[in-house]
C-alpha cells in the first residue's frame, strides 16, 4: 500500500494503537530530518529516487527504457500493436515495485511519442483514452 487511505479504517487504528513509542521521533532527529528535506527541497534536481537507503537523483529519462520494455514485452504477451497507455502505466508500476505517481509515467510516455519512440492513438485527454505502440523502423 502507498497511502493510508488505501488501509480500512480498523486497520489503520489497530496499527496506531500499537506504535511504540521506542519508534517516536526526537526533537534532534526531527530537526535532522527538516535539514535533510531543505537540502532536497532547494536542490536544482527534478527526480529522485530512493536506492541504497539514500535519495539519490537520476535524470528525467531514468524510467524511458524501462517503459519500452514493459511495452514491448506487453506487446508480444497480448499480440497486440496498440495497448492502452493506463494498462502500461500500472504494469510498469507493478513490474519495477515503483512507488510513484502514475502520471509522471504518463508524461513520460507521451515525451516518447513526442520523440518518436512510440506512435499513439486515440485522443490524449487522459491516460485512458488513447493506446502507444513501438514506432516501427523503416
Amino acid at each position: 500500500m502507498i497511502h493510508t487511505a488505501e488501509i480500512k479504517n480498523e486497520l489503520l487504528q489497530s496499527i496506531l494503537d500499537h506504535i511504540d513509542s521506542s519508534y517516536m521521533v526526537t526533537t534532534n532527529q526531527r530537526e535532522g530530518l527538516a535539514t535533510e528535506w531543505q537540502s532536497i527541497a532547494n536542490a536544482d534536481e527534478l527526480l529522485r529516487i530512493w536506492e541504497n537507503q539514500a535519495i539519490v537523483s537520476v535524470d528525467l529519462d531514468y524510467f524511458d527504457q524501462t517503459i519500452v520494455e514493459v511495452l514491448k514485452q506487453m506487446s508480444e504477451k497480448e499480440k497486440l500493436d496498440f495497448i492502452k497507455t493506463s494498462q502500461l502505466i500500472w504494469r510498469t508500476i507493478e513490474e519495477e515495485h515503483l512507488y510513484m505517481d502514475p502520471d509522471f509515467l504518463e508524461y513520460r510516455i507521451r515525451h516518447l511519442v513526442y520523440s518518436g519512440v512510440f506512435k499513439m492513438k486515440g485522443i490524449p485527454k487522459n491516460m485512458r483514452r488513447y493506446f502507444v505502440c513501438l514506432q516501427k523502423e523503416e
